[in-house]
């Protein structure tokens, strides 16, 4: 792919409607997303919401900003830009990984793309002459999330879950979720830019959000007519 071409796909991303370009300002907003990244720990610690002990865990002190950059498909017809955003050394890197040792031990937070079992499924199905086998694929799905339901979903799973370690539940409802999958600033291209709708693109934590979130969709679904089950990914 010619670079040229990269970087068209690419800058597509960010100029859909879940997206704010960060017009007029010339300033680097790494510095600005830590102290607001830090000032906010600083506060949940007042309020008791987190121990000291894990504020000087999770403080940051990051200097790289969040970066989007992307992944061509090249097994697709017009080889589509897969986007994710690289968190390493920025503000959300130590809240993120902090959660996702919890959350990510999940049932359903991670899903298995190679099962043996998904890849035999359609060869076992049999179908009725008046039936249709489809295989559907989503497009554009971390900026689509319902954050606020996923988050509400996640915390219903680990709170209904004895096996993941004890963690301070009252902080993990909202703020640090929050402060981690939503309103990232990241850069793109050299500009900056915020998400405001959906979740991180990519970002591990998002991914695991978005599995339970998932999960959660695909449990809600109806059987259909004959009582013949739908097929979903496998999620452990």
């Amino acid at each position: 792919m010619k670079q040229t071409t990269y970087w068209d796909k690419l800058n597509e991303i960010p100029s859909s409607s879940q997206f704010e370009r960060r017009n007029g300002e010339n300033d680097d907003l790494t510095i600005r997303t830590e102290k607001l990244m830090n000032s906010s720990l600083h506060q949940l610690m007042k309020q008791g919401k987190i121990c000291e002990k894990i504020y000087h865990r999770l403080r940051t002190t990051g200097l790289q900003p969040a970066t989007l950059f992307g992944l061509a498909n090249v097994h697709k017809i017009g080889t589509p830009i897969r986007p994710l955003l690289s968190m390493t050394g920025s503000s959300y890197e130590n809240v993120k990984k902090f959660l996702s040792l919890f959350f990510g031990k999940l049932p359903g937070a991670n899903i298995d793309n190679n099962s043996k079992d998904d890849r035999a499924a359609p060869e076992a199905t049999k179908l009725d002459e008046d039936e249709l086998g489809i295989s559907l694929e989503i497009k554009s799905l971390y900026t689509n999330v319902l954050v606020e339901e996923a988050i509400e979903i996640a915390l219903k799973e680990l709170d209904s879950n004895d096996e993941v370690p004890e963690i301070p539940r009252s902080a993990m409802k909202t703020s640090l979720l929050r402060l981690a999958v939503t309103k990232v600033h990241f850069k793109c291209n050299k500009m900056w830019y915020t998400q405001s709708g959906g979740s991180a693109m990519g970002a591990s934590l998002a991914v695991i959000l978005t599995n339970l979130w998932m999960k959660s969709f695909e449990k809600s679904l109806q059987k259909p007519k004959k009582g013949r089950e739908i097929k979903t990914p496998d999620r452990r």
